[in-house]
């Protein structure tokens, strides 16, 4: 449980501050409703204890409307509180999100290595939505919910020491008793925190690979599989769910015999007293004791509801913390930044230096890779699978770090140059070009937002996609969904490489761009390429000698 907040702390530090006015706000509202629903309950004592015959009607109906209309503050206060904190959580999570993205978008490719195929997604949606309703549901109701208990103490400790200080030890043996099983609880949370995982897992896989399952009569084998993994899940759920039903009966059971023992106490009292002269305590403030008892426990059953759901919540508000692990800071010794103030040339060169990269410990993909690329020179990168070609296009781009070795860009490591400034000198399409859903004006202009019609159709015209384009039903307005697929192959490749176009890039990186492609279409997209790339760097990965005979250059990895 504690280890939640830790975590909750770490997600939301940076964002309370501009919450902060809403959420002592609502602290406020707090206090005001618990105290009107103390002094309901003190009202009551009135009621019971002033009615006697021939008594007098209207004060005692006054007293039953005043009752009346404290618990309806109570209520109205109660529910502005959480309207409040509703409003001030989901300001938090949406800064809280902002900031996830930036650093998502910051991190080098290999922080991603680890990561199942579906588990960022799962993270991104499921935990941070998690860690939304945790902090608004339990944390701030539930550090709410102990204010009022504390109040609740206080006042009762007040008016009858006795009574606060029985009521204090009780509340020391119910933070023992949470404490001791917190670790059992965590420890049911997590492994069925790992079998949903794996179910997911399975299930995305069955989705992905539908066609592989009925080809291959791998349908009896995978339905077996799945039906494992959902059991050990909803065993996994059962042992949760006994254990916390064990749990939560034996706290209902003590409050249940903590208020026999007091409110017994108090009327064994009442009983021995030998005349009304010597009455310590009234039955209205027997019933008061009751009706406060009654309160301070129902609260603290919710507070242990809320403990279990904080509990519960641990391994998903971890997950969303590793996230946020900022990428690693590269500082450069002053000495170096001198003269970096134009970073990029107008042809610049490309120098790999001694580069190595190392997927996990032990084992290298890349070693000692040395290359000159000269400016305006089209270098083919061959090789077979597994050699190292989009690795070495990752590195160059930024999106892996060398494990040894350095990468020069005019003679500059590319570390030392600002992201945003070296990005606007590369242009790139890969394997697939997830078009997202835009409309195609929208696609085209990632490649530099904001250019003219003039600009875009000039694009086009370049990749010879003018006629196709114009008889689109909304033409540039056309939207063309995530996998773009009112599209050929063919048209998807020549749409990304436009786009990379519109940017004039100085270096355009073509990772396998043409391996889903016919032979034929293949050849004349890289020529159309090359044609309008007489000026500028490119860098290809293929597999095709045909292709690779088109380049100034080939290397073989």
């Amino acid at each position: 449980m504690l280890k939640s907040f830790s975590i909750l702390w770490f997600l939301l530090k940076p964002h309370l501050a501009k919450q902060l006015k809403l959420l002592l706000l609502a602290v406020l509202l707090i206090a005001l409703a618990t105290a009107c629903s103390l002094a309901a309950s003190w009202q009551l004592k009135g009621l019971i204890d002033q009615p006697r015959a021939g008594g007098s009607m209207p004060t005692f109906v006054k007293g039953v409307f005043a009752v009346a209309v404290s618990y309806v503050a109570a209520f109205i206060l109660w529910a502005g509180q959480q309207t409040l904190a509703a409003m001030a959580t989901e300001r938090i999570f949406v800064d809280v999100k902002r900031r996830l993205l930036s650093q998502l978008l910051e991190q080098p490719r290999n922080f991603f290595d680890g990561f199942r195929d579906a588990d960022i997604c799962s993270r991104l949606q499921d935990g941070l939505r998690l860690a939304t309703v945790t902090f608004r549901d339990d944390v701030i109701a539930g550090l709410f919910e102990l204010f009022f208990i504390l109040l609740i103490v206080g006042t009762i400790t007040v008016v009858n020491w006795h009574i606060g200080l029985g009521i204090a030890l009780g509340l020391l043996m119910y933070a023992v008793a949470l404490k001791v099983i917190d670790q059992v609880w965590l420890k049911l949370v997590v492994g069925a925190h790992e079998s949903s995982d794996h179910q997911k897992a399975i299930f995305l896989d069955i989705l992905a690979a539908a066609r592989d399952i009925r080809v291959f009569n791998l349908g009896s084998k995978i339905k077996q599989q799945f039906l494992d993994i959902t059991q050990d899940f909803a065993a996994s759920q059962v042992a949760l769910n006994r254990f916390a039903a064990t749990v939560r009966g034996g706290f209902g059971l003590a409050g249940v015999l903590a208020i026999l023992l007091l409110v017994g106490s108090y009327g064994v009292l009442i009983i021995r007293q030998t005349s009304p002269a010597d009455a310590t305590l009234t039955a209205g403030e027997l019933v008061v004791l009751f009706a406060i008892l009654a309160l301070l426990l129902s609260t603290l059953n919710q507070v242990l509801v809320r403990v279990g759901r904080l509990i519960g919540a641990q391994p998903s508000l971890a997950n969303i913390a590793g996230l946020m692990t900022p990428p690693p800071a590269v500082v450069m010794p002053s000495s170096q930044l001198l003269g970096t103030e134009d970073l990029i040339p107008d042809q610049p060169s490309i120098d790999f230096l001694g580069v190595s990269y190392s997927h996990t410990p032990g084992t290298l993909l890349l070693r000692d890779f040395t290359l000159h690329v000269a400016a305006g020179e089209k270098i083919a990168l061959v090789g077979v699978s597994g050699s190292g070609k989009s690795i070495l296009l990752d590195l160059l781009m930024r999106l892996r770090e060398p494990t040894e070795g350095s990468i020069l860009y005019s003679g500059i490591n590319i570390e030392q140059i600002p992201p945003a400034l070296y990005y606007s000198a590369f242009g790139f399409v890969g394997q697939q070009s997830h078009m997202m859903q835009l409309s195609l004006r929208e696609f085209l202009q990632q490649g530099w937002p904001g250019q003219s019609e003039e600009h875009l159709w000039h694009a086009l015209q370049l990749l010879k996609l003018t006629d196709m384009v114009r008889g689109l039903p909304k033409q540039l307005d056309t939207p063309v969904g995530f996998r773009g697929w009112v599209f050929s192959n063919s048209q998807r490749q020549r749409l990304a490489v436009a786009r990379a176009l519109l940017r004039d890039p100085q270096v355009l990186i073509l990772d396998d761009l043409t391996v889903a492609l016919s032979a034929a279409d293949a050849l004349t997209l890289v020529r159309d390429i090359l044609a309008v790339s007489s000026r500028r760097t490119v860098i290809c990965t293929t597999y095709s000698t045909d292709i690779s005979a088109l380049f100034d250059r080939v290397v073989v990895l």
